[in-house]
């Protein structure tokens, strides 16, 4: 159960915060809805509490996950650290990428997310992505960063400096 003012991400559309809970009639049902403001997308979504669990909606990654999330997108993992994701990348057929990489993206797996930006963004410099998967690079970078970029505040120093640096932000 989250509180308002909690940090939370949203698998699709990506990270924000709980700006209130409140309770509205539809169907007839009174329902109790969680009021998230995404401002990375300039988004404000309502979720129903009873599924938010289902649709994903989690607390943001810890600082510790953040360090391997950076070393992914800094290409510093090892090839066993990889994971079947980055494999998958190299599929011949672009359409089944692009399913695999939607369903990714919705399992809201961060270590998935951050192995498909990286794949995607060494795939775009050997070669240009078609416009799917330009799409799916665009909306995963987006999940991602706007996640790093609402933990920075509250990482240690040298996370902070690191996502800034990733994300070739002023320090």
């Amino acid at each position: 159960m989250y509180q308002i003012g909690d940090k939370v991400v949203y698998p699709v559309h990506g990270a924000g915060w709980v700006e209130a809970i409140e309770n509205r009639e539809v169907a007839g049902c009174n329902r109790s809805y969680y009021v998230l403001n995404l401002p990375f997308n300039s988004l404000r979504i309502m979720v129903p509490q009873e599924e938010a669990e289902k649709v994903g909606l989690r607390d943001l990654m810890p600082p510790e996950t953040a360090d391997q999330v950076l070393r992914i997108l800094e290409g510093k993992q090892t090839e066993s650290e990889m994971s079947q994701t980055v494999r998958e990348l190299n599929l011949e057929k672009w359409n089944n990428r692009f399913r695999l990489q939607m369903s990714r993206i919705k399992n809201g797996n961060v270590y998935e997310l951050a192995e498909i930006v990286h794949g995607l963004t060494v795939r775009d410099r050997l070669k240009p992505l078609s416009t799917g998967e330009r799409k799916i690079f665009e909306q995963a970078r987006e999940i991602l960063f706007s996640e790093l970029l609402l933990i920075s505040d509250d990482a240690q120093p040298e996370t902070a400096s690191r996502i800034k640096n990733i994300l070739d932000l002023p320090n």
